[in-house]
């Protein structure tokens, strides 16, 4: 799997990538995230997990998305998951997804 990493703003303090499943260093918090489809049923769900130095957990999240594509659910728990962070105050945020059409359009869309 080819990993890709870019700086996501313009302050230097986010990084955007591909999932890669490793801690991150001191003071930053990592979003680790995941969807999924019942394409009989036509629903999304999505779930991820917010983890700090040494893989120490500070929280989850899911949201049960409804009708749509799976990168949509990628996308909703990406937000979600930023909405928990910024409620944090944290400002050091790592993404890491296993869905390169997400991660296309959150470069594309800045």
């Amino acid at each position: 799997m080819n990993v890709l990493s870019k700086l996501w703003n313009a302050s230097g303090n986010s990084r955007l990538g591909m999932a890669k499943r490793q801690p991150p260093n001191l003071g930053w918090i990592k979003i680790n995230t995941d969807g999924a489809a019942n394409t009989d049923e036509n629903w999304l769900a999505a779930g991820g997990v917010l983890r700090a130095f040494s893989e120490n957990w500070v929280r989850g999240c899911q949201r049960f998305i409804g009708r749509g594509s799976t990168v949509n659910s990628e996308l909703w728990v990406i937000l979600h998951g930023l909405e928990i962070v910024q409620n944090r105050r944290s400002n050091k945020i790592i993404i890491e997804i296993d869905c390169m059409m997400a991660v296309e359009i959150m470069i594309k869309e800045g």
